[in-house]
């Protein structure tokens, strides 16, 4: 029912109500007047008659009013008291206004009744309604927070997009770069190989000769070197810090500073090599108290096929010997070449070893010892020359790929630590 209808309703019952007031009013008076008439000791005594008669009529619905009234009336003054008969009149017009007052009141009663269902209706339609809007404002709260993260996205996309672009250009600029890098590198190394002695010119000198030379990068800071003497022959191996392009430069300087001082200076003694290549390291590296410790770790060994003697001087290396099954260790100075400066004065010795037929002389750096396994950790100078004792019967040649298998071996899937190189040879006889 609409706002119109409703306010109708409660117009007509307004006007049913002051209806029912006024008929209710004149029959007030009516009992009055009737009440008056018999002249009643007082007037309370006339109020209880009126207030007896009128709780009968309005609780007796079915009962005739005047007869209420008349009973209450005689039941006051006396059964053999006698009523006018213009009085019967009145009676009857009270009655018959009552029973109009019941039949507005019964009227209102189904309005009322009616206008209550209607409401009810009504209100049930507008708490459905309100339920149904608050289940479409939850949706329209969720669609607009959904939308709000649809935006969120968009905008988190093209973000990504824009720089997925920026990567991708980087990308192919590292890519320029790393291919201008790595055949930078590549030239590195033809340059570095075109210094340094091929060990197949080496093999000539000597009887049975192997190098296992594996570089952690493309070039190395691991070298070799080899020169001769008048009837001396000079073997070299040196460990610069460092690995990649910082050490094939150093080992670039030491090629150049191992020519001046023996192909040019024609020093053969180990032990001087060693002197003059540290001052020379020092001062071409201006190396003093708190400089770098840029230097390196090297090995010099002299062979005179004259007096059938091996001179071996080492800055941090050792010599391996094998004799008759048996293993000799011969340790070279504590001293590095280069470095910082030290407290003390650096001392290179040189130890002479006559050397006999058969004997079998290993040169390394320290990358082959210090590989890690993902099991067993380190590899370590015992186990070395555990692998040199295994191998050293076999030839030379046969060696080198026994050596690099169990290299391989132990370190698995393992980085590889530090750049690889194991020499090994015998004397010609």
């Amino acid at each position: 029912m609409g706002r119109v209808g409703l306010g109708l309703q409660q117009k007509i019952i307004h006007e049913l109500y002051a209806n029912i007031f006024l008929k209710f009013s004149e029959i007030h008076k009516l009992i009055f007047t009737v009440v008056s008439y018999y002249q009643l000791q007082t007037f309370l005594e006339s109020y209880k008659i009126f207030q007896s008669a009128l709780y009968y009529m309005e609780h007796r619905m079915k009962g005739t009013y005047h007869k209420v009234l008349e009973r209450q009336i005689r039941k006051f003054l006396g059964k053999e008291a006698v009523l006018p008969e213009e009085y019967l009149g009145l009676f009857l017009a009270i009655s018959d206004t009552y029973k109009q007052y019941e039949d507005d009141r019964l009227l209102i009663e189904h309005t009322m009744d009616i206008s209550s269902q209607e409401l009810s209706t009504v209100n049930q339609e507008l708490l459905r309604q309100k339920n149904a809007l608050e289940v479409a404002y939850e949706e329209l709260r969720a669609a607009q927070e959904l939308l709000q993260e649809s935006e969120r996205i968009v905008a988190m996309s093209l973000e990504l997009q824009e720089a997925y672009s920026l990567l991708e250009q980087q990308t192919e600029e590292l890519k320029k770069v790393h291919v201008n890098h790595h055949a930078a590198i590549q030239r590195a190394k033809k340059i570095q190989n075109a210094l340094l002695p091929t060990r197949h010119k080496i093999a000539d000198y000597f009887q049975e000769f192997f190098v296992f030379h594996q570089p952690l990068d493309i070039v190395s800071g691991d070298f070799f070197w080899y020169a001769e003497v008048q009837h001396q022959q000079l073997l070299i191996v040196g460990d610069c810090t460092g690995h990649g392009v910082p050490g094939a430069f150093m080992t670039i300087m030491a090629n150049a500073l191992l020519d001046e001082i023996v192909n040019t200076n024609q020093i053969s003694s180990p032990e001087q090599i060693l002197d003059m290549l540290d001052r020379k390291v020092t001062l071409s590296l201006m190396q003093g108290k708190d400089s770098t410790h840029d230097g390196m770790d090297i090995s010099v060994v002299c062979i005179d096929t004259q007096a059938r003697t091996l001179t071996f001087a080492g800055a941090k290396h050792i010599l391996y010997h094998v004799r008759q099954q048996t293993l000799h260790e011969i340790k070279g100075s504590i001293f590095p070449i280069g470095g910082h400066e030290l407290p003390v004065p650096k001392k290179f010795q040189n130890f002479v070893i006559p050397y006999e037929a058969n004997d079998i002389f290993y040169m390394t750096t320290d990358g082959y010892q210090s590989q890690f396994s993902p099991v067993y950790g380190k590899f370590l100078r015992r186990r070395l020359r555990e692998t040199i004792m295994r191998y050293h019967n076999l030839p030379l040649v046969q060696q080198r790929p026994k050596f690099k298998f169990t290299f391989a071996e132990w370190k698995e899937d393992e980085k590889q630590t530090d750049d690889i190189l194991l020499l090994g040879f015998k004397v010609n006889q």
